[in-house]
């Protein structure tokens, strides 16, 4: 099971064992294949509005994290070990 949680507007994935009172941000678990698609889709689709022509965003920046998002399902551990990618600033 991998937990998520939320810090200063980033997604940070910790170890199972960790502990709300370390994390006083936490947000969810992904703990099935459903669940890691499901925020890896939703994590691509809040970062829609950064390929946009006039958006103000660094769209090469972006893109790297969104194919990161795309490739997580790629990784040895996934769903339970994965490394999310940080969201740029």
């Amino acid at each position: 099971m991998t937990k998520v949680f939320e810090k200063d507007g980033n997604r940070i994935i910790v170890a199972d064992d960790a502990t709300l009172t370390d994390w006083p941000g936490y947000t969810e678990e992904v703990t099935t294949e459903g669940e890691a698609w499901a925020l890896r889709n939703k994590l691509l689709q809040e970062s829609d509005w950064t390929q946009l022509t006039d958006s103000p965003a660094d769209k090469a920046e972006w893109a790297v994290y969104r194919q990161a998002l795309r490739d997580i399902t790629d990784q040895a551990g996934f769903p339970a070990d994965t490394l999310w990618p940080i969201k740029p600033e």
